[in-house]
């Protein structure tokens, strides 16, 4: 007898066997998750893996450094030109007020052209910068050409601006960039701020003094250019210098 009541109750406790409608239901619902599951499992197969440090596509910026390291021997020979022209500098005729106006009007021309030179080999901010100073240096160039007044005094005025804008933009390159050289644009910028409030003073003997005046700012113009042509050779690096 208990053996009997023991078997009916085991039989109450198993669940009942699924109907047949209740059966195709279940192989469906087990057939779609098997099919999402393939479908998960493809997708992380054919999902583009995540580019390494090394890999990593170079931005517009990078690019364009690197165009202009493969020139960087264009600025090299450049600044050998600005000392060359440093020394025909003290042959121009320093009684002629016209001369001198003709010789500080073309040194700020061939001061903005580099700048606007220069500008293609940076980016960002110090793309803006340059652009900018090149502009001021076309404007003390007309000034230059015009020389108002028809006195060396004004001359030298509008030369200081020059000399003042161009060492503080040398001082600020050498600060913030801080490659190798840094030190040597540096020192050059320094040298440009010092000849511009000495060109502004008023010391006397301003025509024998622009010709050193443009004399020395045309060989600071020189050494930062050949400074400026290493820089872009180390961005380079050894397989393109």
């Amino acid at each position: 007898m208990d053996a009997a009541n023991a078997g009916k109750a085991l039989e109450q406790r198993r669940p009942p066997a699924p109907r047949a409608g209740q059966a195709v239901h279940q192989d469906e619902r087990l057939a779609a998750a098997e099919d999402l599951l393939a479908r998960s499992l493809h997708a992380k197969r054919t999902m583009p893996r995540p580019l390494a440090a090394g890999n990593l596509p170079r931005v517009n910026g990078s690019k364009t450094g690197e165009q202009a390291a493969g020139v960087w021997w264009l600025f090299l020979v450049i600044g050998v030109l600005w000392l060359v022209f440093a020394l025909l500098v003290f042959r121009v005729d320093a009684s002629s007020v016209h001369g001198i106006a003709l010789l500080t009007g073309i040194v700020c021309l061939a001061a903005a052209g580099l700048e606007f030179l220069g500008a293609a080999t940076v980016h960002g901010g110090w793309r803006i910068v340059r652009l900018l100073l090149g502009l001021a240096f076309v404007v003390i160039a007309v000034l230059a050409f015009v020389h108002p007044q028809n006195t060396f005094n004004a001359l030298a005025t509008i030369f200081a601006f020059y000399l003042l804008l161009s060492g503080l933009f040398q001082i600020a390159w050498a600060l913030v960039e801080k490659h190798e050289l840094w030190w040597l644009r540096l020192l050059a910028g320094l040298a440009e701020v010092l000849l511009a409030f000495w060109a502004a003073g008023n010391f006397g003997h301003k025509a024998f003094l622009l010709i050193v005046w443009v004399g020395a700012g045309a060989l600071i113009a020189g050494i930062t250019q050949i400074s400026y042509a290493f820089e872009l050779r180390d961005r380079a690096g050894p397989a393109e210098a």
